[in-house]
Parts: structure tokens; C-alpha cells; sequence
């Protein structure tokens, strides 16, 4: 009889356990990301949200960039593009290609699954076409796992364009 309110206790400490509630990415339909060779030529699978110009951002998403004097979710103003991350899956090393028609401010970040920054840059690029090279590896991204790329380019408060892009580490 002492032994059952034992067992009892246990399971209810154990039933009581504290459920992870933080937020974690969805990289999206089929393989998550979209794949590219060396050459930044789509080849497989392609994520539709991937490299694009993103609508409204979550909370975890806002404030990843809550030091930008930007409202993150507000119109586009201005012009820019990303032309994507390649190679992607990468074994240690990218790049990614931002075309911006005027002179802009351009805020990267990487995080995992659950929003936590792994890396951070904030280069200022001039009007056209720039490629930034990215070392993975030095980032402590891992083999064969997903992560995100989120970036904002814009000049003062004023938004040119703003996105997302999920990076895949080789195996």
C-alpha cells in the first residue's frame, strides 16, 4: 500500500510536465526548400515561398529585425529582388544575389526552426546587383538540417522588400 501513492505521485509529475510552446518554422510543402546548383539554376524540388517578397510577418519574424526603423509589415516602397541561395543544399559555403534600384540598407539574418539567430549581417549595398558569399559552416549550421534566411532591404523607414529563403545543409 505505501508503494501506491508513490506511483501515483510519478505519474502525476510526470502527466504535469511543462509542454515546449515555442514556436517552430514550417519550411513549407515537399522538401522545404528550394534547390539550386552552383550556377544558381533551379534544379529539383522548388518551395513558391522561397525568395520571394513576403506579405504580413509573425510575431517571432518582427522581431527578429525590432531594432529596423521599418514597419516591417507595411507596403513596399522602391524596388528590389533576391535572387536566391545557391548552391542550395550547401555543403559549407553560398552565395545570395540582391538587385536593389537604388541605394539601400540590407538587414540578414539566419536562424533554426525556432527562430533563434545563428547568424547576423547588415551590409549597405548600392544600386544594382551584389552578391554576398556566405560561409555555412562557419555559422555552426549542421548536415543535413533546414534553416532560414530572412532579409529586409530598405533606405530610412521605408520598406523595399522583405523575405525569406530556407537553406538546406548537405548530409
Amino acid at each position: 500500500m505505501k508503494i501506491l501513492p508513490v506511483i501515483l505521485l510519478l505519474i502525476c509529475l510526470s502527466a504535469c510536465k511543462k509542454k515546449d510552446t515555442t514556436p517552430t518554422i514550417d519550411f513549407g510543402p515537399g522538401q522545404g526548400y528550394s534547390s539550386r546548383n552552383a550556377q544558381n539554376i533551379q534544379t529539383g524540388e522548388q518551395d513558391p515561398t522561397d525568395w520571394t517578397l513576403d506579405g504580413s510577418w509573425n510575431e517571432q519574424e518582427k522581431a527578429l529585425f525590432s531594432s529596423l526603423p521599418v514597419d516591417l509589415n507595411s507596403s513596399v516602397q522602391g524596388s528590389g529582388a533576391v535572387r536566391g541561395l545557391y548552391p542550395n543544399p550547401a555543403a559549407t559555403a553560398a552565395k545570395l544575389t540582391i538587385e536593389a534600384q537604388s541605394t539601400a540598407s540590407l538587414h540578414l539574418i539566419i536562424v533554426d526552426k525556432k527562430y533563434q539567430v545563428l547568424s547576423e549581417a547588415a551590409p549597405s549595398i548600392a544600386r544594382s546587383s551584389h552578391t554576398f558569399a556566405f560561409d555555412l559552416a562557419a555559422q555552426g549550421l549542421q548536415k543535413g538540417q533546414l534553416y532560414r534566411l530572412y532579409y529586409v532591404l530598405y533606405n530610412g523607414n521605408t520598406l523595399y522588400y522583405k523575405g525569406h529563403g530556407d537553406i538546406k545543409m548537405f548530409d
